[in-house]
């Protein structure tokens, strides 16, 4: 190791010999890439400094703010292109669109449809025409809970905001909304259909025989045969089994109990709102209801 030759001492010997210190071969490069960086860092500071370099930098800005609004207008146009669902009109707007359609006429003929029944406008009065057809007319002032009791379709008597008078079918009913008859079925919600409505109603049913009477302990007759036969039915007792045509103090009992069940005022007196029940109750083929889901089978 003590003679080993090395760059260093190379240089000693070298700088003994000429009289001046060797400096090593990279030092010149290594000066010459110090002074190229910074002229380069100066060039670039005197261009930052410069006029034209501001406005350079002014327009590359102005180019970056025109680009960026224009797509911003871009995405906006878009999302305002797409249409607007239209607006269901409120119950008030198509009683004044389809006000001509909301006379008696109009009202009798789409009901006695329901009915199977036919219409003649401008001839005689709307329930004798019904009644020719063995149909009743009812007409009441209750609320929606009583029309789903009855459970059939309903000419409402409505009254707009400017006072006029329309007169409206109802072909459904539910808890939250009903289906009625304007310028084609519309569902409306009841809360808004009880601005309009007082609770006056019109309806159809098909009585045992006509005209329709209250029956009570100690009558006899058909009527009272069929109440009995439907009373009846409804305890699942066969249709060959004996019915007696007095109204005795058994049928006064089942009379009681089947007012009970339906809320109905409980008197033992099968009158008109509790014949229209029952009949609603053994339903039938041929009867339109507002509800399917309440009525009622034979024997349930």
């Amino acid at each position: 190791d003590r003679h080993r030759v090395t760059a260093a001492l190379v240089r000693s010997a070298a700088s003994e010999v000429f009289g001046r210190r060797i400096a090593p071969h990279w030092l010149p490069w290594a000066l010459g890439g110090t002074l190229a960086a910074a002229l380069a860092a100066a060039t670039f500071a005197l261009w930052n400094l410069a006029p034209w370099g501001a406005e350079a930098r002014g327009a590359h800005l102005a180019r970056a703010d025109t680009v960026v609004p224009a797509a911003a207008a871009s995405a906006v146009g878009t999302a305002t292109s797409a249409p607007a669902a239209p607006r269901e009109p409120h119950l008030g707007e198509l009683l004044t669109r389809y006000a001509a359609d909301t006379d008696t006429d109009s009202a009798f003929d789409r009901l006695l449809s329901l009915w199977g029944a036919h219409y003649e406008r401008n001839t005689t009065d709307p329930c004798s025409q019904a009644l020719r057809q063995g149909l009743e007319c009812v007409t009441e002032r209750g609320s929606f809970g009583q029309l789903r009791q009855y459970n059939r379709p309903a000419i409402l008597l409505l009254n707009d905001a400017a006072g006029a008078s329309h007169e409206v079918v109802l072909t459904a009913l539910d808890d939250e909304q009903g289906r009625i008859e304007l310028g084609g079925p519309r569902t409306v919600r009841l809360g808004e259909l009880s601005r309009y409505w007082l609770g006056d109603f019109i309806m159809l049913w098909r009585p045992a025989s006509s005209p329709v009477k209250a029956l009570s302990a100690g009558m006899r007759g058909a009527e009272v045969r069929w109440l009995r036969r439907s009373l009846q039915r409804l305890h699942g007792v066969g249709a060959d089994a004996p019915a007696s045509e007095v109204f005795d103090a058994e049928l006064s009992g089942w009379v009681r109990d089947f007012q009970r069940q339906h809320q109905l005022a409980v008197d033992g007196i099968a009158g008109v709102r509790t014949q229209i029940a029952l009949a609603s109750a053994l339903g039938g083929s041929d009867t339109p209801l507002l509800s399917a889901a309440a009525e009622t089978h034979p024997g349930g």
